[in-house]
Order: C-alpha cells, then sequence, then structure tokens
C-alpha cells in the first residue's frame, strides 16, 4: 500500500480529525486501501452546526454516492449522522469528468504549495480529501481557500466544494 499526501508521520490534526470523524460515523478506513475506487470530500467551517462528507465510490464498473451530513458538538460522542444516496444531476459521467478535469485526484496538500496560506487552519472553512484504491490511499486538504485564490489550487478546490453542492442540492456551509 502506498500512502501519498498529509500522511507523513500522523502527526497532522487534521488528519487525526478525519480518522475520528470517520470513526464516529462509522465509516470503513481507507488507509488500507478501497477495493476499487473511493473518494471522500469532507467539508467544514470551524463554526458550522453542520459538516458533510460526499463519499463517491466506483466499484462493479458503476458509481455511488452519499452525503453524509453530521453535527459534532464538543463533548457529544454521537455524531447526529445523517446520511442520503445522492444522484448527481448532470449524470455520473458529466460530474467525474469535471472532478478529474479540476484535478481532484492530483491536487497537492496546501503545504506542498509554496506561498499557500491557511491562515490559521484551525477557523474558517477546510476541505478534506481522501482518495482509495486498492495499492494507494492519498489524503490533502485546504483551509481557507478563498483567500488564496491566487492559486489555481485552491480556485479548483472551491469548484469542486461548488460543483458538488449544486450536484447533489445542499449547501456546506451554514
Amino acid at each position: 500500500m502506498i500512502k501519498e499526501g498529509r500522511l507523513k508521520g500522523h502527526e497532522d490534526p487534521f488528519y487525526e480529525d478525519i480518522n475520528k470523524n470517520a470513526f464516529a460515523l462509522q465509516l470503513d478506513s481507507l488507509e488500507a486501501g478501497y477495493d476499487s475506487l473511493q473518494f471522500r470530500i469532507w467539508l467544514g467551517h470551524s463554526m458550522a452546526k453542520v459538516k458533510h462528507v460526499v463519499i463517491l465510490k466506483f466499484k462493479d464498473q458503476k458509481w455511488k454516492g452519499q452525503l453524509v451530513s453530521f453535527s459534532n458538538e464538543t463533548g457529544s460522542n454521537d455524531p447526529g449522522k445523517k446520511v442520503r444516496k445522492v444522484y448527481p444531476r448532470s449524470g455520473w459521467g458529466a460530474l467525474i469528468d469535471s472532478l478529474y478535469k479540476l484535478r481532484i485526484a492530483t491536487l497537492p496538500h496546501e503545504a506542498e504549495i509554496a506561498g499557500y496560506n491557511g491562515a490559521g487552519a484551525t477557523d474558517g472553512i477546510s476541505y478534506d480529501f481522501e482518495i482509495a484504491t486498492s495499492k494507494r490511499y492519498r489524503v490533502y486538504s485546504y483551509s481557507n481557500p478563498e483567500i488564496n485564490t491566487n492559486f489555481w489550487q485552491a480556485g479548483n478546490v472551491l469548484k469542486i466544494a461548488t460543483l458538488l453542492e449544486k450536484e447533489f442540492s445542499f449547501q456546506f456551509v451554514k
């Protein structure tokens, strides 16, 4: 298993948050891989009452999607999870094509971009991405890309979030 992205030493608090939330939401760990292809896009704001993770799975030559919405109030072990199956308005082919054009699978982690400033990454909007295949697990994230729009990568992250909101009819910042 090849692990890439934000995995160096697991000291990253955002990586720990992803694992903690995945465990609380009873999602399978992707660190050991996924038998075909899975994307998880974690969308959240430090002050949001509800956070979301969009899960896209390609298995048996078909795409399937889920939107998991959860509240993660301090001191609560119950994440208040709501899960719904989602289907893109434009169809799976168009959505996946758009995501690949925005380089969802190859965007670098924000720390790898010279001059990128997450500006106090514990406060504001965060976008965390997990990508798993049978041989590779990759995780990367972007904090506050709206203040880094001079970087095309931040612009792509914002476009990915907007695309997912539009395609699956939800609003991730509340």
